[in-house]
Formats: C-alpha cells, sequence, structure tokens
C-alpha cells in the first residue's frame, strides 16, 4: 500500500508539471507557425529582386530587433533598480 501511494503522489505532482510542459509546447509551436510565415512572405518579397524591397526588409528587422531588445533591457534595468531599492 505505500509503494502504491509513493507511486500515486508521484504521478500527481507529474500531473501538476504535465499543463506547464503542453502550454510551453504550444507556445513555441505558435511562435515556429508565425515566424515560418513571416519569413516565408519576407522571402517571395525579396524574391522580387527589387533593391527597395530589400533595403524596407532588412530596415524592417533592425528596427523590429531594436524595439524588441530596447524594450527587454529597459525591463531588466528597472527590475534591477527595483531589487536595489531598500524594503522599509
Amino acid at each position: 500500500m505505500y509503494i502504491l501511494a509513493l507511486l500515486l503522489v508521484f504521478f500527481m505532482a507529474v500531473a501538476v508539471e504535465v499543463p506547464m510542459i503542453m502550454a510551453a509546447y504550444s507556445r513555441a509551436c505558435v511562435y515556429g507557425f508565425r515566424v515560418g510565415l513571416s519569413y516565408c512572405l519576407v522571402m517571395l518579397s525579396l524574391m522580387s529582386f527589387n533593391v527597395g524591397i530589400f533595403i524596407v526588409a532588412v530596415a524592417g528587422h533592425a528596427v523590429g530587433f531594436f524595439v524588441v531588445k530596447f524594450s527587454a533591457f529597459r525591463r531588466s534595468k528597472q527590475d534591477e533598480e527595483d531589487e536595489d531599492e531598500p524594503n522599509y
């Protein structure tokens, strides 16, 4: 009976973690689909061999990278400042 109880607790602990794994897996699948679609659309537009479209695509990737990384950097700096403040 003790071994059965141990197995039950073990499987309950696994069951608690499964939704986290499934959520991460589904987010990864959606992200992969979105990136694949965007690269497909960008590639198709670049295959027109138009220099203007190429420059705009590169500029769009650069601006997107800057916006995402800048906001992540700002959030991490804010988190560091919040940790440095004394708690009264």
